[in-house]
């Protein structure tokens, strides 16, 4: 979903980024921090409780999506910084997809065991 609804809009920033190839950087920032995360998780995740881990990824993913329109709307809007401040975001949400779905994941082997 968090990803969704950044291409979703991609019309949208592709008008306040006109010179910037927006897909492009979503894709990389939302995929490689995902892939990080998502090994961090799988090594280091089972020391936190299931609970804990979905409240934090969820914490993270509705913060950054709450906050990429309020950046983008900001007057005196210059296009780096908030290019640069939309992109943290996108690995934010990839962060948070990371973490939500090797959690849900990890939950799903505790209930139906092989």
């Amino acid at each position: 979903f968090p990803f969704n609804s950044f291409i979703t809009a991609y019309d949208w920033f592709s008008y306040l980024y006109p010179d910037a190839h927006v897909e492009f950087w979503f894709t990389l920032f939302h995929t490689y921090p995902n892939l990080v995360f998502t090994l961090l998780h799988a090594k280091f995740g089972p020391r936190f409780s299931t609970g804990k881990r979905i409240v934090f990824s969820c914490a993270i993913m509705f913060t950054a999506l709450a906050v990429i329109p309020w950046i983008e709307s900001a007057p005196n809007n210059d296009f780096p910084p908030s290019l640069y401040f939309t992109m943290i975001g996108v690995l934010f949400t990839g962060t948070g997809a990371a973490i939500l779905f090797s959690t849900l994941c990890a939950f799903a082997s505790e209930i139906f065991p092989p």
